[in-house]
């Protein structure tokens, strides 16, 4: 258990090693942690499964609680990643160089380090993806009304009956194809809401390989390294 003054609740966090880590706010009873823990059983359970699975995809010795480095696959980028440890309570991230990102702070504290990747992998995705869309949908002619990006946790993108896309910051990890894949998909539910065969007509008008894809995208979770979705409450 550790507390956490900038939480205001308590936050449950899985390692990469399985370990679960109980953050909470000041003041909180600690009395409550073992129900706190019980009434969570079955997402502890469903997260070390994908963890198991994580692992197995990854290959064995596979580890990033602290990742050296971040391939970044949709735009050809390898970024190296450099700690310095700080007692001042927090970390940060700051790009120096040419494609290095360097964190400063409390880094032996793995859940915060892992935070700060997850921001600035939010910004970074934002900076690349949504252009990308731009591009995309000028390209074949599909109208939207903006574009976001999350960290999502099941899906790599969705389209809101407002017509905007919502894109998954993971994709910065995959390859190209794959992450022009998913922006199609979600541009064709600008003319078609539904999975209907008009839909799937649609996406293999403007992606020919629209079957392989889908196959391949089911498996697309072994680029993403795990620190990524080692999901927080």
């Amino acid at each position: 258990m550790k507390v956490n003054r900038r939480l205001k609740h308590p936050r449950l966090t899985m390692l990469a090693d399985g370990r679960l880590i109980v953050q909470v706010p000041p003041g909180f009873d600690t009395s409550r942690i073992e129900s706190l823990v019980q009434g969570k059983s079955s997402w502890i359970q469903a997260s070390r499964r994908q963890l198991n699975a994580s692992h197995a995809a990854h290959g064995p010795g596979h580890s990033d609680m602290i990742p050296r480095q971040l391939v970044l696959h949709s735009v050809d980028e390898v970024w190296s990643l450099s700690y310095d440890e700080r007692q001042c309570g927090h970390v940060e991230a700051r790009e120096s160089g040419t494609r290095s990102l360097q964190l400063s702070g409390e880094v032996s504290h793995h859940p915060s380090v892992h935070d700060v990747l997850r921001a600035w992998l939010k910004q970074k995705a934002f900076r690349e993806l949504v252009p990308w869309i731009e591009r995309l949908a000028d390209r074949h002619e599909f109208r939207y009304s903006g574009a976001t990006v999350r960290h999502q946790k099941t899906r790599w993108g969705s389209f809101s009956s407002q017509g905007r896309v919502s894109l998954n910051m993971k994709l910065l990890f995959l390859p190209p194809h794959l992450v022009t894949h998913v922006l199609l998909h979600e541009l064709c539910h600008s003319v078609h809401p539904d999975h209907s065969r008009d839909f799937w007509r649609l996406l293999e008008r403007h992606d020919p390989l629209c079957d392989r894809h889908r196959q391949e995208i089911r498996l697309a979770g072994r680029y993403v390294p795990l620190f990524v979705d080692l999901a927080l409450y």
